[in-house]
């Protein structure tokens, strides 16, 4: 719905798995959806290639533009906070290594305790020492009690670790999420203010001013912990797979693949949740303002005077049924999907405990290798469904900030000249029209024809007319909203597009007068002080 967004440089493209499809802005008659036909359009559901050379092609042409658009998020998450970005990154990579330590004393402790009762069961059979090596280090010589002791003191301080780390990485992530909304708030803020009128008065545009706004505030930190938890999941894979692959090569290629159709169906349904989200951005600004009708002071009269409000209720439950049932639809299907789909890596994980214990019978591996074994194979395949699944969220996180980067893209209709000319001083208030027509963006007639007069300075005038007639268009060209589409507008001689509009509306003051029954009426309220 709506009109392409002024200054649009050209539609952005976006991919997925299945399926790709080029992103243009919302297009459509503007339709406030609270008259007309009762029927909402769904949301559109591309087509894409299904042979496997084009899903292959889209799926690197979504790596391609994920990785592209991350420098971009990292750059405004770090100009953020720097010190903050750091510490999360810092307590991220050391949290990758703490699952291979842990694994790795949890199967010293259980050949320790075995050792133990051996000594036990036969001590004068059974040597009661062992040494331990981590790495170059080696520790002194234990008996099987004092070796359990010292074990299970360290996994205390492993366990600890994890908890501090866990902690630490909350307080980071909070305290970045809190420094990158008000970044983001702040751009948004400062790009509207840079926005002709006509932006706002195109609902496509005044939605993507919206998604950008509320959809775009949690997703950066959320792409660079995604991305940080790569690093960290990387990290745990690398220490895992090769004492699976000890085991047995063919299990860890088991396990490296188990996850992958998961993750081609969580993308392929991340896409059709951005999708929804884009569609349904729209009915959530009817539905605001239908709830803002009905329960502001500034409406309360008109829609008590004409009875309104079982009207606008009807019309609030109807889009609303829309809304939440396209959520409904997509949420059922996207976790009964995966729930399917998952079942795969299950069936994956019984193998792998089924073949260790196996071998374990076998001698071919003492208790303390099963279990090392067991959480290394365990590991892997998490660590492969975290990746995939960290890709994943960082595709569906880049689709939602590309509303942010789509807005910053976004340019004046009405660009400043290169030479300004200054504004008299004083102005004296001449405004002359020469031939100036005018017809708003997407409308099929003008507002204004071929329109000619001049106001002397000092003369008050007044224009009167019907709802619609131009009388708000005038005040919106004097002030350099809006430029004619021919013609020109002089003050004081001088053509307003060659003044800096922010100088030119510095002299000119007007009262606006919101009607929620009528279009909004502009009144020239003379010249104002200049200070004022």
């Amino acid at each position: 719905m709506g009109m392409t967004p002024p200054g649009h440089g050209g539609p952005s493209m976006f991919w997925m798995w299945g399926r790709g499809r080029p992103k243009v802005a919302d297009s459509g008659p503007a339709n406030s959806g609270l008259t007309g036909d009762p029927v909402i359009e769904e949301p559109q559901q591309p087509e894409g290639p299904k042979d496997l050379r084009g899903r292959w092609r889209n799926l690197k042409e979504s790596v391609r533009g994920t990785a592209a658009a991350l420098p971009l998020v990292i750059r405004l998450v770090w100009d953020a906070s720097p010190a903050v970005t750091s510490g999360l990154f810092v307590v991220t990579v050391v949290a990758g290594l703490i699952p291979a330590m842990s694994a790795y004393t949890s199967k010293l402790l259980v050949n320790a305790v075995v050792l133990g009762i051996e000594v036990h069961n036969h001590p004068a059979t059974v040597a009661d020492a062992v040494r331990f090596d981590f790495g170059p280090l080696r520790t002194p010589v234990f008996t099987a009690v004092n070796a359990i002791i010292f074990l299970a003191v360290l996994q205390l301080v492993i366990f600890a670790l994890i908890a501090f780390l866990s902690t630490a990485r909350n307080i980071t992530q909070q305290l970045l999420q809190n420094a990158v909304s008000m970044r983001i708030q702040l751009m948004v803020m400062e790009k509207a203010a840079s926005l002709d009128l006509a932006f706002y008065e195109d609902p496509a545009s005044y939605d993507l001013l919206r998604r950008a706004q509320t959809d775009s505030i949690n997703r950066p930190v959320l792409m660079i912990s995604t991305a940080f938890g790569l690093v960290q999941t990387a990290l745990t894979f690398v220490t895992m797979i090769a004492l699976l692959v000890i085991v047995s090569p063919l299990l860890a290629l088991l396990a490296l693949l188990s996850p992958v159709p998961a993750f081609i169906a969580d993308t392929r349904y991340g896409w059709r949740g951005y999708n929804i989200a884009r569609w349904g951005s729209r009915l959530l600004r009817r539905m605001n303002y239908l709830v803002t009708l009905l329960t502001t002071d500034s409406y309360a009269k008109e829609v008590k005077l004409f009875g309104l409000g079982r009207y606008f209720i009807d019309r609030y439950r109807l889009i609303g049924n829309t809304y939440y049932g396209s959520q409904r639809r997509q949420v059922v299907r996207r976790y009964l999907i995966g729930f399917l789909w998952g079942n795969l890596s299950t069936i994956a994980t019984s193998v792998t405990y089924l073949y260790v214990a196996l071998q374990a019978i076998v001698g071919k591996l003492t208790l303390g290798d099963l279990t090392l074994y067991t959480t290394a194979a365990q590991s892997v395949q998490n660590s492969i469904q975290g990746i995939l699944g960290g890709f994943s969220g960082m595709y569906e996180h880049n689709l939602y900030l590309s509303n942010l980067f789509e807005l910053m893209e976004t340019t004046s209709t009405l660009p400043a000249p290169a030479k300004p000319v200054a504004v008299p001083e004083p102005v004296r208030g001449e405004i002359t029209f020469d031939h100036v027509s005018f017809a708003y963006p997407g409308a099929a007639e003008n507002a204004l024809t071929d329109l000619s007069f001049t106001v002397s300075a000092g003369e008050t005038i007044a224009i009167v007319g019907r709802n619609g007639a131009g009388k708000t268009t005038l005040f919106k060209l004097i002030c350099r909203l809006y430029d004619p589409t021919g013609g020109r507008i002089l003050i004081d001689g001088i053509d307003i597009r060659d003044v800096d509009p922010a100088e030119l509306r510095a002299q000119i003051g007007g009262m606006l007068a919101p009607s929620p029954t009528a279009r909004r009426s502009s009144k020239p309220a003379g010249r104002p002080d200049p200070t004022g």
